[in-house]
Parts: structure tokens; C-alpha cells; sequence
């Protein structure tokens, strides 16, 4: 039995993520910061209009801030640390097939951890069916 699930992405992406991670949590500060400086700025000069967009938008940035401060890009998730898998099918046009894996990480916080699949074609379709097959035979997808 393996000692965990390793994820191996290549690519652009994946590679810009990693070294960004570190980052991230300045970035979304200096533009939450910005936004509530405009919406400041806004109050100043007595256009309302302008001041509620700034505040709106801060808002909605912190609210999509806070609903990824779960997701982990980690490469490797020991088994042990596994919680639950869960399997999403594709959606056409919109989705790709994708399995969530939620565990902890050795702090002890609970993250998860979006695996893509690939579903362009006949074959890809029967890398996600054996994908599922190894998740069942290992225990790891729950229903």
C-alpha cells in the first residue's frame, strides 16, 4: 500500500501556484487595503455612489478570501492524514471530473485538496473510471 496520495501536475499553473504560494495572503491584503482606501477616498469626496462599489467590492473580495482558506495546492498528503475523499462527476461543458480530498495537515488545520481529472475523450473517460476503481480498492472514496 502506497504511504499516501502524491499529485503530479505539469505546467505552467501549478508551477506559478507553488511559487506564489507563500505570497498569496500579501497580495489579497494589499487588495483588500486598496479597495477599502478607494472606498475611503470615495466618502471624501461625498460620491456615494462610487464609496457603496468600493465597499461592495472589499466585501466581496474578503468573502472570496475567506471561502479558500481551505484549499491546499501540497503535493503529497500522507495517508494517515486522509479524512475523506469524495468523487465529483463531470458536467459536460462546464466540469471536469474531479476528486476532493479533505485531511489535516500536521498542524492539525483541515484542508482540502481538488484533484482534476480528465475528461476530454473516450480514453480519458476510462483514466477516470480506473482512477475511481484505485480510490475503492484502496478505501479511501466515501459515498
Amino acid at each position: 500500500m502506497p504511504e499516501g496520495i502524491e499529485i503530479r501536475q505539469g505546467g505552467f499553473m501549478p508551477t506559478l501556484a507553488n511559487k506564489l504560494k507563500g505570497r498569496v495572503l500579501y497580495f489579497n491584503l494589499l487588495i483588500t487595503v486598496a479597495l477599502l482606501f478607494a472606498f475611503l477616498l470615495a466618502l471624501v469626496i461625498q460620491n456615494y455612489l462610487l464609496a457603496s462599489f468600493f465597499a461592495a467590492m472589499a466585501g466581496f473580495y474578503i468573502f472570496l478570501s475567506w471561502q479558500q482558506r481551505n484549499i491546499s495546492l501540497t503535493r503529497f498528503i500522507p495517508r494517515d492524514q486522509i479524512e475523506s475523499v469524495f468523487f465529483h462527476e463531470a458536467i459536460p461543458g462546464q466540469t471536469r471530473a474531479s476528486f476532493v480530498i479533505w485531511f489535516r495537515n500536521p498542524k492539525g488545520k483541515r484542508l482540502q485538496r481538488k484533484l482534476l481529472l480528465p475528461v476530454r475523450s473516450e480514453q480519458d473517460n476510462m483514466v477516470v473510471q480506473s482512477a475511481i476503481q484505485i480510490m475503492r480498492e484502496e478505501n479511501l472514496l466515501t459515498t
